[in-house]
């Protein structure tokens, strides 16, 4: 049986070192050995990197350096690991304007299956601990792809979890199969949404198990800047959101806005 890990790639960089604290509670609450990934030309011996990073002790970290290009590092550490997470800094790598990460932070999106946490380097290194998980679902299936990981983390450090559902004007219906599409008088809601919120809610339940737990929000407008409205309203510690793979504008705009924009980490799910 392999034993549980969390990966967290740390450059060096004061920005790099955001991400430790998230990594850390991510590591505990689990009971996983936590990998602090250190690469560098020329590559260092581990403790010279541990030195170097400065990470501290404790019998559940072990700090691997290597060599070469961090994306492929980080990415081929997730193949031997198997971490149920990776843990880096939004700003990791050089920035780049496209996407609002830094080159690093973006190939190991864009390249690794694991779910990844990015973590916003203004929140410095204070303690995190996951309390409130905001869990924005748009009623389709693919989107639904992190409720498993909010419930395996609710269950483990008690957290509760807010479910929010964006219903925009005017924007056409989802046709993936099995889609709960939202009334169609948003502007009504005593008379459809008392009987969709039930269903939206016990669906989820189906996948997150307690549905005291939970609480449902609705809300009208752009999905991305409605997610950030209610995880500052709820003082959200993680934001949780399936990904289909795809960063370009008209795709990805609700992860592009969470990304960029969040205070708080956003943990990205592959669909």
């Amino acid at each position: 049986m392999v034993s549980p890990s969390v990966i967290v790639a740390l450059d060096g960089s004061t920005l790099s070192r955001s991400a430790l604290p998230v990594a850390r509670s991510l590591a505990r609450i689990q009971a996983a050995t936590l990998h602090v990934l250190h690469v560098s030309e020329p590559a260092l011996c581990a403790a010279d990197a541990h030195d170097r990073l400065g990470v501290g002790g404790g019998d559940a970290l072990v700090v691997d350096a290597c060599g070469g290009d961090p994306v492929a590092a980080i990415v081929e550490a997730t193949r031997r690991f198997a971490p149920s997470t990776v843990v880096l800094a939004a700003h990791s790598g050089h920035p780049r304007p496209a996407s609002g990460l830094g080159s690093v932070a973006e190939g190991v999106l864009r390249a690794a299956t694991s779910p990844l946490v990015v973590v916003p380097p203004h929140r410095g290194e204070v303690p995190w601990e996951p309390r409130s998980l905001l869990l924005p679902l748009d009623g389709t299936p693919g989107s639904a792809g992190a409720v498993a990981h909010a419930q395996r983390l609710a269950r483990v450090s008690g957290a509760h979890i807010e479910l929010l559902h964006v219903t925009a004007p005017g924007r056409s219906r989802a046709d993936e199969a099995g889609t709960l599409s939202t009334p169609l008088y948003a502007d009504q809601p005593q008379h459809e949404w008392p009987a969709w919120r039930d269903e939206f809610r016990s669906r989820a339940a189906c996948r997150c198990g307690d549905a005291a737990a939970m609480r449902v929000h609705v809300a009208q407008g752009a999905p991305g800047p409605e997610t950030l409205r209610l995880a500052a309203a709820e003082q959200a510690d993680l934001i949780l959101v399936a990904w289909h793979g795809v960063l370009d504008d008209a795709h990805a705009a609700t992860l592009r806005t969470l990304l960029t924009g969040a205070n708080c980490p956003v943990m990205v799910v592959r669909a």
